[in-house]
């Protein structure tokens, strides 16, 4: 049996040129909630239902395979996981920690950033999820 047990998308990452622009966008013509976000990251996190999109500030000139573009996937245990990714031979890209998650990311087939995630807590404000 397949120990990853994917519960549903917890968010899209979008490389962005300007926050302003962006969040007038995001937020003012679509309707999307800002909410709090890690302080030292350069991103804006914005909340529709259970799911987010993170934006996050990237020179457009430099985006590569390697940028910002990913999504995101809540799991059960991240760390099974974790395991059952690196015994099919997957090589994953521990990322730096966030407060109350498990996450890393892994590439699919054709060099897409998948990132895994699992809430331990949440925020208080709806961005984790129980």
């Amino acid at each position: 049996m397949n120990p990853i047990q994917i519960d549903g998308i917890h968010h899209v990452g979008i490389p962005v040129s300007d926050f302003e622009r962006s969040l007038a966008f995001y937020s003012g013509v679509l309707g999307l909630q800002q909410i709090q976000h890690p302080k030292t990251w350069n991103v804006r996190w914005l909340r529709m239902g259970d799911q987010h999109v993170h934006l996050q500030k990237w020179d457009m000139s430099k985006l590569g395979a390697d940028g910002p573009r990913h999504f995101a996937l809540y799991v059960k245990d991240a760390e099974a996981a974790r395991q059952f990714l690196k015994s099919k031979g997957f090589t994953l890209d521990e990322q730096p920690t966030l407060k109350g998650a498990d996450r890393f990311y892994v590439k699919d087939p054709d060099g897409n950033n998948v990132e895994l995630i699992q809430w331990i807590e949440d925020w208080g404000d709806g961005s984790g999820k129980d």
